[in-house]
Formats: C-alpha cells, sequence, structure tokens
C-alpha cells in the first residue's frame, strides 16, 4: 500500500534560536517528499530555508538550512571615539559574527 500523504492541513511546531512558530505546508505534500520554507518565517533574524519532509502521514522539519542574517552593504553603525561621532557601513555584506576592521 501506498505510504500516506501530508495535507495542506497539518502544521509543524517550528523553534529558530528560541522562538517558535507553527509551520503549514500550503500543498499536499507527497510521502517522501519535501519542501522549503522560509526560516524568516519562525524568526526575522535568520535567513535560508527550512525543509519540510513527508514521512507516512507526520510531517517533520529540517532547520539546518538556516542561519542567522547578515548586515547588508548599506546597513549603518554609529561609532564614537571621544567626542565625534561617525555613521559607518560595512560597504559590501557581512555574514552574521563575522568583523571587518575599518
Amino acid at each position: 500500500s501506498a505510504e500516506a500523504a501530508c495535507p495542506v492541513a497539518i502544521g509543524v511546531a517550528v523553534t529558530v534560536d528560541g522562538l517558535q512558530a507553527l509551520v503549514s505546508l500550503s500543498e499536499d505534500l507527497p510521502a517522501g517528499e519535501s519542501a522549503p520554507s522560509p526560516c524568516s518565517e519562525v524568526n526575522s533574524g535568520y535567513e535560508g530555508s527550512l525543509t519540510l519532509s513527508c514521512s507516512a502521514g507526520s510531517l517533520l522539519v529540517d532547520v539546518s538550512g538556516c542561519a542567522p542574517r547578515g548586515c547588508s552593504a548599506d546597513t549603518q553603525a554609529t561609532v564614537t571615539l571621544g567626542s565625534t561621532s561617525k555613521i559607518v557601513t560595512p560597504g559590501s555584506p557581512l555574514q552574521s559574527g563575522v568583523s571587518k576592521s575599518m
């Protein structure tokens, strides 16, 4: 007999770095198939895709494709030295956790 598909009504609780949300399918998912969903729908500070997989009618989730959102080239930060302040930008995209000397 064929394995059960996952109907669109099924949702699964997904946690990305401490924030949890219910993620649902946008269409029925056949058994053994998978579908991507944006990590930012669970945690806006993350980018990439989580993977929803259907196994015998149960929806499984893999969040290994989620990563902290980096900074865009025009992200601004104010730097103050003594009484002088200046707004700086990285000038190019910067991954989360990476530093850049100016």
